[in-house]
C-alpha cells in the first residue's frame, strides 16, 4: 500500500511500504501462482488505499465499515494522548492495533508523557504549542492540522466606508484571557499596535489615548477593585457600549460587536471571521462595510471578501493557529510515517474519539515544523522573558509543588496573569512563617485555618473558593455535616461516646473545629475543659484519625498521639501527617477513613458523600459505594435524629464559608496586583473554560486530592463579590469560632521574641492559663493587631496613647516606688515669688531648662508658653526650624541655661550657642554643655534657687525633695505657676493639682470592645505570667522581653479604674506637646518613595513623627522608579530619597545632589564593602606598587599561573574572584608560595572577623594600603583598604540652603534616634512586613551625618589603586621581558 508522501518522497515511500507488504506477508509459500495472487491483491490493496487516503487528506468523505481494521497490525501501537475515560476501543480495531490510547489528565500532562516517551502523539491548540515551545525544548514535530470553519482562525477590523481613512472609535468583543490568538480578537488594541501591555492599567491607558470612544465590554480586570478604578477613570471606552457600562451582557459585547458598528456605535470594530460569515449571511447590510488593512504608510480601505469564497478577504488583524497532532520527536522512521497515513486516513474515528468539532478535517502538513515555527507561521513571535512580578504560592508537599510548577508554565504561556507570574515555595511544616517573612505570598486555606492564621500572624483574606450546588448556581460556602453508615444503629451525638471518629485534619473548620463546637452546646464536652485536644480524644476513646495531632503546632503537648492517629493509615512519617501524603487527610480521605478506615462517623462538608457515590469516583475504593449506604447525623439534645444525605440544608453542623486564599500582610496595590493574577488563572484554568483541556487546575493531580485549591471548586471570586446574606454567615461563622478561643489569651509578642513567648505559653500551659503568641514586626504593629482584635493584649508606651483613644487599659507598668501615682510624673513650672507673680511676668526673666528637647524641661513648657501667648514665634526666612525655636525662646527670656545638644551637627550647634549665647549664660560653665552642674531635674532648680534664676521646670516630686534636702533654698521664696495664672505653694494641698502635662505610665491595652468579663480574663493571665515568671528569673527570659518588666525600675499592677486610652491622655494634659511648631508656616520635608510598600512605611513614620511632636513635618510622596524620585527631586517637588553609592555616583552630574546623611551599619562602620589586599609579613611589599610581577593567591579560574595578578580586578568592587572572607585568603597565603589574597570584605555582616582568625597566626600577615602595610585586624581595615563601597545616602538639591539641609537632618536624625532600635516602639530599620531595604537597608544600626561632603576614597578614585593593578603588571612583565 502507498504512503502519503511528503513532497518529494514519493520514491522512499514507495520502497518503505514495499518492505512493509514483506514484514506483512512474509509467511507465503514460494510457489509462483501463490505469489502472483499475493502480488495482484496487494497492488489493487495499495491503490484503493493510496486513493482512499487522498480523498481523505483533500477533505472528501469516505465510506470506512467502522468495524473493520484498514490495517493488520503489524508494528508497535503509537499512544495517542486522550481525556481519562476516553473509549478508544473503536479507534484501536479500525487502526488495526496501530493507533492506541494512553489517557492523561490535560494536555500538559500529554507534553510531559510525550517527553518521557511514554505517549507518541498528542492533539494540540496554539496555547499548548507555546507551552511545548517554550517548556519542552520545543522538539516536538508537528506533522497533521486539524482544520474546522466552525472554530476562530482570523480577526478583521471592519469600518464603515472608504472614506474613514483613520477610525477613531471602536467597538471590540471583551477582553478574554483564555485565548492567546489572534491576540486582536481577545486583547484590545490600537491602530498602531496589538501588542497587549502585561501591565493592565498601562495597557487600558494606552487604549484611552488611542481611542476618543469605545464599547470594550466585560471586566477589564477579573480584581473588582481593579476594574471599578480603571472603569471610573476611562469611563469614554464604554460610551459606545449600548448600556455605556462595559457590563459583560452588554448586547454589543462577544458577536455583538459587529452589530456595534452596523448600528453606527463606533467606527470601527474587530470581529472574528467565524462571526463576519454568520452575520454576512443574515444581515445584508454588512456588504456595506469595508476592512481597515496596515501597511507601511499607515491603514488602507479594503472591501470585503467573496461570498463564494473565490476571492479572499484582503487582510487580517491576527491568524490563529490551526489545532495541531504533534509527535513526540522528529517522525523519520518507517513505522512512525505509517501511523501519520493511518491517523489521516482513520480521520473519522480520531475526531469521534477526541471529541473534536464533527467537520474538523485533518490535513497533512507540506513539511514537519515545531511548535514555535507553527506560531511564528502565523505572525507571532514567542516572548520566552520571565515575569518580574510574581506572585509565589507556598506548597507544603512534593505534589503540591509540582502542581504549582506546572500552573506556573502554563500562566506563562498563556498570559493567564495578565502580565503577572506564578512563583512556587514547598515548606512542609513551618509554612506559614514563609509566607510571614515575605518567601511566599498566598496559600489557600480552610476557613478553620483563616481564623488562626488571620488572628495568629495578620494574613490577609483575598479570594474565596466558589462550589457548584446541585441548583446550579455557585456558592462560596458549604455545610459541615456529620456522616455515619446506614446500618450503624448510631442515631444521635451521645451515642458517638466510646466510638472512632474521622477528621479531616485538627483545626480544620468541618472536620474539627465545628465538630468541637457542637459536642460542647450539646453538653457532650465540659466548657471548661479549654484542651480541646484532649477533649475530643477522651470522648472519641476508641481511636480516631485525625491528621495533625503528631504535630505539636496543633497538638501542643502532644497527648493522645496514639489514639488520634490510630485509624490514620499513611506510611512511616507521612501517618497522621496534616497533608496529602496521609491518605485519609481532608474530605475525602475523612470518607475513606468511615469506608475502609473502621471509623464510626465522618466530619466532613455536604458534597463529599456525593462527590464519592453512585459513580461520581471512578477510583476502586469508591466504584460500589451508594449514597443510600449513609446517613447524616443531625446535632440535637433529644433522641434519634438522622437524615438523607441530601438533606444537609437541615441537618449540618454549620454553614461553614469557603477555602479562602490568604496572603501576607501587603500594600492595596500588591493585594490588587495578586487578585488580578490568581483570578487570572481561575478564569483561564477553571473547569468551564477552554484553558481546562491544557492544564486542570482544580480537580485531583497525578491522583492526589486538594493541592493548592480543593477539588470540588469550581472557580475562584474576589471576597468583595460577596453578597450581603454571604457576608452575614461569614461573619456569623466567625462569631462561632471566636466562642471555641474563649480560653486563650492572646499575647502579642516581636518576631525576635517568639520563642520565648512559646516558652511562656508552654510555662503559662502547666498553670492552666492558654496563652497563644501573635507575631508582630514591633510595638506598633502589635497595637495595631489589638485594635484589630487580632490580639488580646500588647504594652503599649505612654508617649503613644494618642494612636487610639479608645483602648481600653487592663494594668499599668509602673515604678515600684511611686506604684500609687497615677502618672510617671508631673511636669510643673517652679517661680521665685519676688520676680513672677503672674504668666505674662516671664518675659524677660532668666529660665532654667533640664535640657534641649527633654520632655519636662523643654517640650511641655516650650508648647504651653507659645499656647499661652508668652512666646511669640519669629519666623525668619532662610532660618532652620531649630533656629526658630531657640531665637523665639531667646527672644522670650533675658537669659537662659539650656544644656545639651541644639543641633545635630557639631558645627551648627556651636554657631547657635554663639549666636544666642544668653541661653547659655545662666549654665554654671556658659557652654550649654550636656553635662552642666545645672542641667537635668536638680540641676534646673539649683540654676534657679543658687543661681538667680527666675523660673525653673522640673518634677514634682523632684522639686518637693530638692526644698527638703535644701535647707538654704528657702522654699517659701518660691512657688509653683499653676495652669490658671496662680501661684501656690510647692507643699500646700493644692501642688499636686498645680502641673502642666503628666507623663503617663506605660500600659498594658486591650480592644475597646472586649467584655468586663473578658478584661477580667485577660489581667488574671496577666498577672499569673508575672507570677510565675518571677519563680525563675534567671531562666524566664519571657519575663523581660514579652512583658517587658525591668527588675528594678517596672512592674505590672492591674488597672482599677477601667480607663481607656483617650480617657487617661486626656488626665494627662500631654496632648498640648503633639506636634507643636514655633512656626506654623514652616515647610515640611518630603521625602520621595518608589514602591506602595515603601510610602506605607513612610506614612507610619510621618505619623508617628507628628505624634512625637518633632518638626519640620514629614511627607512622603512617590515616584515610579529611583530614576523618577530624582527628577522630582531636581524640580521641587520632593526633598529627600535614599540612593546606593552606585547610583549616587552616577546621578551626582545630572542632578547636583547634596549628601546629608549616610547609613551606619555598627562599630561606626559606614561602608558595605571593603576591598582589601593582604600580604605575608616581610614580604617586602609595602605599597601598591610593589605588587608589580607578584602572584595572587585567589579562587579565579587562571589561580594557577605562576605570575598571575586576576585580569578580573577590573571589575573588583562588584565581583571577582576574590575571597570573602579574611579567613580564606589567609589559609590560601598559608598554604602557597603566592604574594598576595584579595578579598573583598562585606563590612556589615562581617566586621568583626578578628576571633575567626586568632588560631591562623595573624600575626605574620598585613593589610595592605596604599602607600603602607598595616596590622592586621577588623579596626584596620577602615583606614587600610584599597577601595570601598560606602553605605547609602539620604541626598538633597545641592541647590537647597543651609538651614532647609540641617532641617532635613535633624528630622532624620530624631528619626533614628527614636525608632532605631530593635525595642523601638516603630521599628525603622528592620524589614516591614516581609518587604526588604524600604527607605532604608534593614541592617542599618543607626543614620550618621556625612563627615566628607566627598567621602574619603570614592569608588571610582579607587580604581586607580586597586582596579588598575593588572595594568602595573603587565607593564613590568613588558620591561622585564
Amino acid at each position: 500500500m502507498a504512503e502519503i508522501p511528503w513532497r518529494g518522497q514519493k520514491r522512499q515511500a514507495g520502497a518503505a511500504n514495499q518492505q512493509w507488504a514483506a514484514e506483512t506477508h512474509g509467511d507465503c509459500n514460494c510457489w509462483i501462482v501463490a505469489r502472483f495472487c499475493q502480488d495482484l491483491m496487494m497492488a489493487v490493496v495499495k491503490d484503493v488505499m493510496v486513493w482512499m487516503g487522498l480523498l481523505l487528506l483533500w477533505g472528501f468523505p469516505v465510506a470506512i465499515p467502522k468495524s473493520q481494521p484498514l490495517f493488520p497490525q503489524t508494528q508497535h501501537p503509537v499512544s495517542l494522548c486522550v481525556e481519562a475515560g476516553t473509549d478508544c476501543s473503536h479507534l484501536t480495531q479500525v487502526s488495526g492495533g496501530i493507533l492506541n490510547c494512553i489517557a492523561v489528565r490535560d494536555r500538559l500532562d500529554c507534553l510531559k508523557k510525550m517527553r518521557n516517551r511514554e505517549a507518541d502523539i498528542g492533539y494540540f491548540e496554539a496555547e499548548d504549542l507555546k507551552v511545548a515551545a517554550l517548556f519542552f525544548g520545543n522538539e516536538q514535530e508537528v506533522v497533521l492540522q486539524a482544520f474546522s470553519k466552525d472554530e476562530v482562525q482570523r480577526a478583521y477590523l471592519l469600518v464603515h466606508n472608504a472614506s474613514n481613512p483613520k477610525p477613531k472609535s471602536l467597538c471590540h468583543p471583551g477582553l478574554q484571557l483564555y485565548r492567546s490568538y489572534p491576540r486582536a480578537l481577545y486583547r484590545p488594541i490600537t491602530l498602531d499596535s496589538d501588542a497587549f501591555l502585561p501591565d493592565i492599567k498601562a495597557h487600558i491607558e494606552k487604549l484611552s489615548e488611542a481611542w476618543t470612544s469605545a464599547c470594550i465590554p466585560g471586566p477589564w480586570s477579573l480584581d473588582p477593585a481593579t476594574d471599578l478604578e480603571l472603569k471610573q477613570q476611562h469611563p469614554h471606552l464604554c460610551h459606545a457600549c449600548l448600556r455605556q457600562t462595559c457590563h459583560v451582557d452588554d448586547p454589543y459585547a462577544g458577536s455583538g460587536a459587529l452589530t456595534c458598528l452596523l448600528d453606527h456605535a463606533a467606527d470601527a470594530a474587530i470581529v472574528s471571521d467565524v462571526d463576519l460569515r454568520k452575520l454576512r449571511v443574515t444581515n445584508h447590510d454588512v456588504e456595506r462595510l469595508f476592512h481597515y488593512c496596515r501597511g507601511n504608510d499607515g491603514g488602507s480601505i479594503q472591501p470585503l471578501g467573496d461570498l463564494t469564497g473565490l476571492r479572499e478577504e484582503p487582510c487580517n488583524w491576527g491568524k490563529r493557529p490551526v489545532p495541531v497532532f504533534m509527535f513526540a520527536s522528529s517522525c523519520n522512521t518507517t513505522e512512525c510515517q505509517r501511523s501519520i497515513q493511518v491517523l489521516a486516513i482513520q480521520a473519522h474515528a480520531v475526531v469521534e474519539t477526541l471529541k473534536l468539532p464533527q467537520k474538523t478535517q485533518i490535513t497533512r502538513l507540506d513539511r514537519p515544523l515545531t511548535p514555535s515555527a507553527i506560531i511564528e507561521k502565523a505572525g507571532y513571535t514567542i516572548d520566552d522573558t520571565s515575569r518580574q512580578k510574581v506572585v509565589k504560592f507556598c506548597t507544603r508537599n512534593e505534589d503540591e509543588m509540582a502542581k504549582c510548577e506546572d500552573l506556573a508554565m502554563v500562566t506563562q504561556a498563556f498570559d493567564a496573569g495578565s502580565g503577572i507570574g506564578i512563583g512556587c515555595v514547598q515548606e512542609q511544616t513551618n509554612w506559614f512563617s514563609h509566607i510571614y517573612f515575605g518567601s511566599a505570598d498566598v496559600i489557600t486555606l480552610d476557613s478553620g485555618d483563616v481564623y488562626k492564621f488571620v488572628k495568629d500572624f495578620g494574613f490577609q483574606r483575598l479570594l474565596s473558593e466558589v462550589y457548584d450546588t446541585k441548583s446550579g448556581r455557585h456558592s462560596s460556602s458549604y455545610y459541615a455535616v456529620a456522616v455515619v453508615r446506614a446500618d450503624s444503629n448510631i442515631t444521635s451525638f451521645i451515642q458517638l461516646r466510646g466510638r472512632k471518629s474521622c477528621h479531616t485534619g485538627i483545626d480544620k473548620t468541618a472536620g474539627w473545629k465545628l465538630p468541637v463546637a457542637t459536642l460542647l452546646n450539646l453538653g457532650l464536652i465540659n466548657p471548661q475543659h479549654c484542651n480541646y485536644v484532649d477533649a475530643m480524644a477522651e470522648f472519641f476513646s476508641n481511636g480516631s484519625c485525625a491528621p495533625g495531632a503528631n504535630n505539636s503546632m496543633y497538638n501542643a503537648q502532644k497527648h493522645y498521639v496514639d489514639r488520634l492517629c490510630s485509624l490514620c493509615i499513611g506510611e512511616g512519617t507521612n501517618k497522621c501527617l496534616r497533608g496529602g501524603a496521609e491518605p485519609f487527610y481532608s474530605y475525602t480521605g475523612a470518607f475513606r477513613c468511615l469506608v475502609h478506615g473502621g471509623g464510626d462517623v465522618s466530619f466532613i462538608k455536604h458534597t463529599t458523600v456525593p462527590d464519592n457515590t453512585d459513580g461520581s469516583n471512578n477510583e476502586e475504593w469508591a466504584m460500589s459505594l451508594r449514597s443510600d449506604d449513609f446517613r447524616l447525623l443531625c446535632p440535637s439534645y433529644g433522641g434519634a435524629n438522622t437524615a438523607a444525605v441530601s438533606e444537609f440544608q437541615t441537618c449540618n453542623l454549620a454553614l461553614v464559608p469557603a477555602h479562602e486564599v490568604v496572603s501576607r500582610r501587603m500594600s492595596d496595590d500588591r493585594k490588587k496586583m495578586v487578585r488580578q493574577a490568581l483570578l487570572g488563572v481561575s478564569e483561564v484554568f477553571g473547569k468551564t473554560s477552554p484553558g481546562l483541556n491544557t492544564f486542570r487546575l482544580f480537580g485531583r493531580y497525578n491522583g492526589k486530592s486538594d493541592l493548592l485549591f480543593k477539588d470540588s471548586a469550581k472557580g475562584l471570586k474576589a471576597l468583595s463579590e460577596d453578597t450581603q446574606d454571604e457576608r452575614k454567615r461569614k461573619k456569623d461563622y466567625f462569631k462561632k469560632l471566636e466562642e471555641l478561643h474563649t480560653c486563650e489569651v492572646r499575647v502579642c509578642a516581636l518576631e525576635d521574641h517568639e520563642n520565648e513567648c512559646e516558652e511562656m505559653a508552654r510555662t503559662m500551659k502547666g498553670v492552666g492559663e492558654q496563652f497563644v503568641c501573635v507575631s508582630a514586626r514591633d510595638r506598633m504593629d502589635c497595637v495595631q493587631r489589638v485594635i484589630e482584635g487580632q490580639a488580646d493584649m500588647s504594652i503599649l508606651p505612654g508617649s503613644y496613647l494618642s494612636i487610639n483613644s479608645n483602648l481600653r487599659i487592663i494594668a499599668y507598668s509602673k515604678d515600684p516606688h511611686n506604684a500609687r501615682d497615677h502618672f510617671r510624673y508631673k511636669a510643673v513650672m517652679v517661680v521665685r515669688r519676688s520676680t513672677v507673680h503672674r504668666m505674662t511676668d516671664l518675659r524677660g526673666k532668666k529660665s532654667c531648662h533640664t535640657g534641649y528637647g527633654r520632655t519636662t524641661g523643654w517640650r511641655i513648657p516650650i508648647a504651653l508658653l507659645k499656647r499661652e501667648g508668652i512666646i511669640h514665634p519669629l519666623c525668619e526666612p532662610f532660618q532652620s526650624t531649630l533656629e526658630h525655636e531657640i531665637k523665639s525662646v531667646a527672644t522670650t527670656f533675658n537669659r537662659a541655661c539650656i544644656p545639651g545638644e541644639w543641633a545635630t551637627t557639631p558645627d551648627v550647634d556651636a554657631a547657635l550657642k554663639m549666636r544666642y549665647d544668653a541661653m547659655c549664660s545662666m549654665c554654671s560653665g556658659r557652654t550649654c554643655d550636656r553635662n552642666d552642674d545645672y542641667a537635668g531635674y536638680i540641676g534646673a532648680l539649683n540654676c534657679l534657687s543658687f543661681n538667680g534664676g527666675d523660673v525653673a521646670f522640673s518634677k514634682l516630686s523632684i522639686v518637693k525633695q530638692f526644698f527638703e534636702d535644701n535647707v538654704l533654698a528657702n522654699v517659701s521664696n518660691y512657688g509653683l505657676m499653676c495652669p490658671d495664672g496662680s501661684v501656690v505653694d510647692i507643699y500646700s494641698s493644692a501642688a499636686e493639682a498645680c502641673f502642666w502635662a503628666a507623663r503617663p505610665w506605660d500600659t498594658f491595652v486591650t480592644h475597646g470592645g472586649a467584655s468586663d468579663a473578658k478584661v477580667q480574663k485577660i489581667t488574671w493571665a496577666l498577672m499569673q505570667a508575672k507570677r510565675k515568671g518571677e519563680e525563675n528569673l534567671a531562666n524566664n527570659r519571657w519575663y523581660y522581653n514579652i512583658l517587658e518588666i525591668d527588675d528594678t525600675f517596672s512592674d505590672i499592677l492591674p488597672a482599677i479604674d477601667n480607663a481607656t486610652t483617650g480617657q487617661y491622655l486626656s488626665e494627662s494634659r500631654m496632648n498640648i506637646v503633639q506636634a507643636v511648631q514655633m512656626c506654623t508656616s514652616e515647610a515640611p520635608v518630603t521625602f520621595c518613595v518608589s514602591s506602595d510598600e515603601e510610602r506605607k512605611k513612610c506614612n507610619d513614620l510621618s505619623f508617628l513623627l507628628h505624634l512625637r511632636g518633632v518638626s519640620p513635618e514629614l511627607r512622603c510622596t512617590q515616584g515610579s522608579d529611583v530614576d523618577d524620585c530624582l527628577e522630582m527631586i531636581k524640580f521641587g517637588t520632593s526633598d529627600v530619597m535614599t540612593l546606593t553609592n552606585s547610583k549616587r555616583n552616577a546621578s551626582h552630574s545630572n542632578y547636583s545632589l547634596a549628601d546629608l546623611l549616610t547609613e551606619s551599619y555598627g562599630r561606626d562602620e559606614s561602608n558595605l564593602y571593603y576591598f582589601v589586599a593582604v600580604v605575608k609579613k616581610g614580604s617586602g611589599i609595602n605599597s601598591v606598587y610593589d605588587l608589580a610581577g607578584k602572584t595572587t593567591c585567589n579562587t579565579g579560574a587562571n589561580a594557577n599561573r605562576i605570575d598571575y595578578i586576576d585580569a578580573e580586578l577590573t571589575n573588583c568592587l562588584h565581583g571577582g574572584a576574590f575571597f570573602s572572607t579574611i579567613t580564606d585568603a589567609i589559609k590560601c597565603l598559608m598554604g602557597s608560595s603566592r604574594d598576595v589574597a584579595f578579598v573583598r570584605l562585606d563590612a556589615v555582616n562581617d566586621g568583626n572577623w578578628d576571633d575567626d582568625i586568632k588560631d591562623l597566626n595573624p600575626e605574620n600577615f598585613e593589610l595592605l594600603c596604599e602607600a603602607q602595610v598595616m596590622s592586621l585586624s577588623s579596626w584596620s581595615v577602615q583606614e587600610c583598604n584599597l577601595g570601598r563601597i560606602p553605605g547609602n545616602m539620604l541626598v538633597t538639591r545641592q541647590s537647597e540652603s543651609r538651614a532647609r539641609k540641617e532641617n532635613m537632618r535633624h528630622l532624620f536624625l530624631k528619626a533614628s534616634k527614636m525608632f532605631g532600635h530593635s525595642r523601638s516602639f516603630f521599628r525603622l530599620f528592620y524589614t516591614y512586613f516581609s518587604h526588604k531595604d524600604l527607605m532604608f537597608k534593614d541592617v542599618t544600626g543607626s543614620l550618621v551625618r556625612v563627615t566628607d561632603t566627598h567621602h574619603k576614597r570614592f569608588v571610582d578614585e579607587m580604581l586607580k589603586y586597586a582596579c588598575n593593578l593588572y595594568e602595573h603588571h603587565t607593564q613590568s612583565e613588558e620591561t622585564t621581558h
